[in-house]
């Protein structure tokens, strides 16, 4: 389908060593799809997975064959907290994003925002316009925009285009579409959101910690959102 005359909305999400000054991001997924009425209005469930598009760029952390990675991050002077408490509960999942099987896998931090910037292009060449769409814009666009500067290309505040990049922060716009209020205890979003979104979309939400299928979670909620939206 040609999808140049309608706007596309684009999730992203990214995975990090930690967040001190010797950190470094070093996964980022997109998920897009066209917002069209197939999509959007809930007549056909299975449009999502049809039209989703995911992206994974990968920057190669340089770790040893066989060092472990607790080693590895002391070593390098990254964060221990966010080892200890996150990616050593998940170390398939590093070696995963680490693994040479990926379409796009770069070696050097400008490479990797190059990546970044190519595939923004990419995909905003698909659309009229998108929407940028995270659940932590508060993380996520900050962190990319000052990988994407220091290596000379615009922030995500603006579009590859250059102009102005509209966006929306997805469990917010959830909250809003379902009527929380902003107080709302994350154990009590998530168990409403499962109930009321769960049945929307023929797509099975994969939180794995792969950015690309997590980029693709969080666009699936925004738009079950919208389809539960529109049919009330």
């Amino acid at each position: 389908m040609d999808t140049e005359n309608c706007v596309g909305a684009v999730a992203l999400d990214i995975e990090g060593t930690g967040s001190s000054i010797n950190d470094k991001t070093f996964a980022i997924g997109f998920a897009h799809v066209p917002l069209i009425p197939e999509v959007t209005d809930g007549s056909d469930r299975e449009a999502f997975g049809r039209h989703l598009k995911q992206r994974l760029i990968v920057l190669d952390l340089g770790k040893p064959d066989g060092m472990p990675w607790e080693d590895y991050w002391v070593e390098e002077g990254f964060e221990m907290h966010t080892y200890s408490e996150f990616w050593s509960q998940h170390v398939n999942v590093l070696d995963k994003l680490q693994s040479e099987d990926w379409t796009v896998a770069v070696k050097t931090e400008k490479e990797f925002a190059d990546a970044i910037n190519d595939t923004l292009r990419l995909i905003e060449e698909e659309y009229t316009s998108t929407l940028l769409l995270s659940d932590t814009l508060t993380n996520d666009v900050p962190t990319v925009s000052e990988l994407l500067t220091r290596h000379g290309h615009l922030p995500l505040r603006k579009t590859r285009r250059g102009g102005y990049q509209s966006g929306s922060e997805v469990d917010s716009y959830v909250m809003g579409t379902l009527g929380l209020p902003l107080t709302t205890s994350w154990s009590v979003f998530a168990d409403i959101k499962k109930a009321l979104l769960g049945t929307q979309l023929s797509y099975a939400r994969v939180y794995d910690h792969d950015p690309s299928n997590d980029a693709a979670a969080i666009l699936s909620d925004c738009i079950s959102a919208h389809v539960y939206n529109a049919k009330k």
